[in-house]
């Protein structure tokens, strides 16, 4: 505790090490130094940071259990103790810090310790700005204010909610006393295909289009600069695809305003995907009984990258059966396939990909098993190694007789430094060594077959010259026993 505490006090701790090269014992070595020349001089402002900066470093690499306590007590000390020099701010400033980062630490709905500690952060850095206002810990002040003070807001809903049903959306939101926001009709197609462009222009462009709903909501903000939420309504909808719009301005101007936008589909299909063996299966049925839709309309298509925009390729057209399924063969290079679904006038397409696969890998690979007698030489030692080769081909396996296979020795920089040329005997195994080499980096080295590897260390260590042994257990024990 003593290296959190005055020039006076730091300057009686003694230390020792056996490092001749320990950076922090000569750092330390170095702040006493310039410390005691300082205090002889008198020099107030050079004392002042040099305790500063000292603080700073004794918290960083510092162990103890309360070192945070200690450090931010320390700094209060400091700053108290200069009440009228200009460079205090930047003292008050990091005790500011430390409030904001603590009041980061709260959470609505567990651990509500720190709630107000932002508050606190925003209220020093007020008094520093007013007593130093052409100082840096006063531009750094007002820095930090601007962020405490931000606004912010995100919303969260479902992707699609069923049809001429009232329902909620989530809002996410801080330093906002209210909100607006809108709902727009829109092609779904157009929106996939439109949504990757520049943002703000994208914003501009739905201000454009014509509303089912606007409204303004009041929220709850009690100047804790924390992050709060709130349920707001959406109301009954028709069937169709729509983009919900929340902003902080009556006009969603995406210049210097939140503005947040998300798609929502009013619905009563949805739709399940899996994978079977060699092809894949959709399920469509109706999102609020489960029932399954027998002949509706399912239009499968695949998605490719060309000339810098995604096209999409139709992949196939099917109609449900009496279970509400559909099969589908899977793609070449297992391309990800998406569903548009069409039922008795009502369309919908969720957005999401699904990936079909065979579950069954019918090619043909080969592995090889490569294992070494330790995991750490010394350079110049043998590195003895052994290999098994093995073929796979669906859920058998074989061992390879009478196979030749060559064996690479790489260092610590991937290089190659030796290789060997090796045969597998009548059960599929093989062996040799190699020798670790002097006068090369030390660390991590690996020998490879090319469908195989295995790594190992090479160091220079000493082997230990003591033995550990434990006294044979002469008794049982069990929980909440006392044992000598």
């Amino acid at each position: 505790p003593a290296y959190f505490g005055s020039n006076t006090s730091f300057l009686k701790t003694n230390e020792s090490t056996s490092d001749a090269l320990n950076t922090r014992f000569i750092a330390i070595d170095i702040f006493k130094k310039i410390t005691k020349f300082h205090l002889d001089k008198k020099n107030e402002t050079p004392l002042f940071y040099l305790e500063f900066e000292r603080l700073k470093f004794v918290n960083q690499y510092a162990t103890l259990a309360d070192k945070d306590d200690l450090y931010y007590k320390n700094l209060q000390r400091i700053g108290t103790a200069h009440p009228d020099l200009e460079e205090s701010s930047e003292v008050w400033y990091t005790i500011a810090t430390i409030h904001n980062n603590n009041g980061s630490q709260y959470f609505v709905d567990s651990d509500t310790t720190n709630r107000w500690e932002k508050k606190s952060a925003l209220n020093i850095c007020h008094q520093v700005i007013e007593n130093f206002p052409n100082s840096i810990g006063a531009q750094q002040c007002r820095t930090l204010i601007n962020t405490i003070q931000e606004k912010s807001l995100t919303a969260l809903n479902e992707q699609a909610v069923p049809a001429n049903k009232k329902h909620k959306f989530l809002l996410n939101y801080k330093n906002l006393d209210k909100v607006h926001y809108k709902i727009i009709p829109y092609e779904y197609k157009k929106y996939r295909d439109e949504r990757s462009s520049n943002r703000l222009e994208y914003i501009q462009q739905l201000n454009k289009k014509s509303t089912v709903f606007n409204a303004t909501v009041p929220l709850v903000d009690p100047k804790d600069y924390q992050k709060h939420n709130s349920e707001l309504l959406i109301p009954a909808l028709e069937k169709g695809f729509y983009i919900i719009m929340v902003g902080t301005s009556a006009n969603f101007d995406p210049q210097g305003e939140c503005v947040a936008y998300f798609p929502m589909w009013s619905t009563n299909i949805t739709y399940q995907y899996r994978n079977l063996n060699d092809k894949g299966e959709l399920l469509v049925t109706n999102r609020l009984t489960g029932e399954p839709l027998v002949d509706a309309t399912v239009e499968a298509s695949y998605r490719e990258y060309h000339l810098g925009a995604y096209r999409y390729k139709n992949a196939g057209k099917y109609t449900t059966n009496i279970n509400g399924k559909i099969e589908i063969p899977i793609l070449e290079n297992h391309k990800s396939l998406f569903f548009e679904v069409t039922y008795e006038k009502e369309t919908y397409q969720s957005g999401d990909s699904f990936y079909g696969y065979r579950s069954r890998d019918e090619r043909t690979r080969v592995e090889t098993k490569l294992f070494t007698d330790r995991k750490i030489y010394r350079p110049g030692q043998e590195i003895f190694f052994k290999g098994i080769l093995v073929e796979y081909n669906n859920d058998e396996r074989k061992l390879l007789t009478n196979r030749s296979a060559s064996v690479y020795f790489y260092d610590v920089n991937n290089q190659e430094i030796a290789t060997m040329d090796v045969a597998t005997n009548d059960f599929g195994s093989f062996e040799g060594k190699f020798t670790a080499p002097h006068g090369v980096l030390t660390g991590e080295m690996r020998i490879s077959s090319g469908n195989g590897s295995t790594s190992f260390r090479v160091e220079e260590y000493k082997r230990p010259k003591f033995e550990v042994k434990l006294d044979q257990l002469t008794a049982e024990y069990k929980v909440n026993d006392s044992i000598k």
